[in-house]
């Protein structure tokens, strides 16, 4: 079996997969990563150590699931970091990256970008709203950090930097070295 966490202490990208994977379906779940998870948590706190849980598929895990993990980081300082990006430019940036599968496809046609702009506009708006409410219910609204993607951009600040130094006092010294 892989490793939970690697020698930096950073979680398993794949077991990150699986314990939101479990998160998103309690009630058919054997808890096996989540278990896995507590034990990891519990040793990082035992030995005053932050922890940072990232994974864009907790953006989708149901209340139930992120209740859960609320509970499973009760004795840590929780902070749950959004990244928010302005939404056209994130259609854009999405149907640039649906371009080339759709190309190379006879059987499906490119979306015309008007009406997939339309589409993701709204379920962007429905998406946030929706992640906001879930997470400052579950976390408090004071362990809730919005990250302005396309202003940390403008204003020349590496996403990376702000999310482990600034926010999570993670690799601070490393980072200002250049790793």
């Amino acid at each position: 079996m892989q490793p939970f966490f690697d020698d930096s202490g950073f979680i398993n990208l794949k077991m990150q997969s699986f314990f939101a994977n479990e998160l998103h379906n309690l009630k058919t779940t054997d808890f096996r990563y989540l278990n896995q998870l507590k034990t990891f948590l519990h040793i990082a706190h035992e030995q005053h150590h932050n922890v940072l849980i990232s994974s864009e598929e907790l953006s989708f895990i149901p209340l139930d699931g992120a209740s859960y993990l609320s509970n499973m980081v009760h004795n840590f300082q929780a902070k749950v970091v959004i990244t928010f990006r302005d939404s056209l430019s994130r259609a854009l940036s999405n149907y640039r990256q649906l371009y080339p599968r759709f190309a190379l496809s006879d059987e499906v046609p490119l979306p015309d970008f008007r009406a997939y702009v339309q589409g993701i506009l709204e379920s962007m708006r429905i998406y946030y709203s929706y992640i906001l409410d879930m997470y400052a219910k579950e976390f408090g609204v004071e362990s809730l950090v919005i990250i302005d993607y396309d202003g940390a951009i403008a204003a020349k600040k590496d996403l990376v930097q702000i999310i482990l130094c600034e926010i999570c006092k993670i690799l601070c010294q490393d980072l200002s070295q250049g790793l």
